[in-house]
């Protein structure tokens, strides 16, 4: 490297600082600002729903990997990594880049319609029902409805 008098720039000398900027900028920039926890929950003064509504958007938000929150698969992967074991849910999930998480989806048997707090699955591989609740107790009807 030559060394230019004072004044004259060095363009090796401004070729890698302008990739070093550019690196720093990859790095430090994200695609997408997070929401907050109350923007996805869309909580407000004046909306008083249920508890299990604002947690059912939350959980749907953080278990999305394509979602903005700065976690991609990972807050997904320790659900489904902790789910308990009597539920035998040993399904493959090393890549969940195709699950799809979607919320209050129509589940019908013979004779009656009820939603699913959540669904989870990847196409063609696995489907998981998940169900929220906070004060209602569960019922035969509604468990064989969800097989």
């Amino acid at each position: 490297m030559q060394v230019n008098p004072v004044g004259e720039s060095d363009p090796d000398f401004e070729t890698e600082l302008d990739r070093l900027r550019q690196r720093w900028r990859a790095i430090t920039e994200t695609p997408e600002k997070p929401r907050s926890t109350m923007d996805v929950i869309e909580y407000g003064l004046g909306d008083q729903q249920r508890a299990e509504v604002y947690i059912n958007r939350l959980l749907c938000y953080l278990l999305d990997p394509t979602n903005p929150h700065g976690m991609a698969e990972d807050f997904l992967t320790v659900f489904l990594d902790s789910l308990p074991e009597s539920l035998q849910f040993d399904e493959d999930t090393y890549d969940l880049q195709s699950v799809r998480v979607n919320q209050q989806v129509p589940v019908e048997d013979d004779s009656s319609t009820g939603y699913a707090d959540l669904v989870l699955d990847v196409p063609e591989e696995w489907v998981l029902l998940v169900e929220l609740k906070f004060s209602a107790t569960e019922t035969r009807s509604f468990t064989r409805m969800h097989r």
